[in-house]
């Protein structure tokens, strides 16, 4: 079976709800889940899927991790539609507009006030596929592939402009597009400096410098 995961933000109730949809390999629907409390996500939450994820897209006001695969299985997660961190309001924490110069048009929300985090965590590969989209793709995320690398994964597909808001953790390298396709004409990458001191739930801890004193010397 192949698995769907969107994040759907209820702003009117201020309710974070995790849509999972299931379907069989020739694309039929064996189940989908409804927006019920059944389907709240805590605040952290951690959601693990074994196999692969083959589509990850939508809105997260809280803080969560998501991970595809075990340590026996090397599972992909593909990236299909933006994935936007989202205040109280419907504020996302950047404004992208691609008619701007490159250099200028991915630049903080000034009316943004939420303090969401997500961590994307692939056993192998994480895969930008824009296949629910449109030409752009926008993650907020910090995005990790354990073994394999953070990639284009759409095939022969011509896209236009790729913005992350986040980090990027890979084994191996990391690219927006292929001789095939891809997000060819540009790619901005920003990192969210808040990923130092409230990382996603479970994820990787750094080690820093502790300074807890000074002495002034005449």
């Amino acid at each position: 079976v192949y698995t769907y995961i969107e994040l759907i933000y209820d702003k009117a109730t201020d309710t974070q709800y995790v849509k999972f949809t299931i379907r069989d390999t020739s694309g039929g629907l064996l189940f989908t889940s409804s927006l019920t409390s059944d389907y709240e996500m805590p605040d952290p939450a951690v959601i693990h899927v074994q196999k692969s994820i083959h589509g990850l897209k939508g809105e997260l006001n809280t803080a969560a991790t998501i991970v595809a695969g075990t340590k026996s299985d090397n599972s992909d997660i593909c990236l299909t539609a933006d994935i936007y961190y989202v205040d109280d309001e419907g504020d996302h924490p950047r404004i992208f507009d691609p008619d701007h110069p490159e250099n200028e048009n991915y630049l903080p929300n000034p009316n943004y006030n939420g303090d969401a985090v997500l961590g994307i965590i692939a056993k192998q590969d994480v895969l930008y596929t824009g296949a629910e989209d449109d030409k752009n793709l926008e993650v907020n995320g910090a995005i990790m592939a354990i073994t394999g690398q953070v990639k284009w994964g759409g095939g022969s597909t011509d896209k236009d402009h790729l913005r992350v808001f986040g980090a990027r953790i890979s084994s191996g390298r990391t690219y927006r597009a292929s001789w095939g396709g891809g997000y060819n004409n540009s790619g901005v990458y920003v990192y969210d400096d808040r990923l130092r001191c409230a990382p996603p739930p479970k994820f990787l801890t750094v080690d820093k410098p502790m300074y807890i004193g000074f002495e002034v010397v005449r």
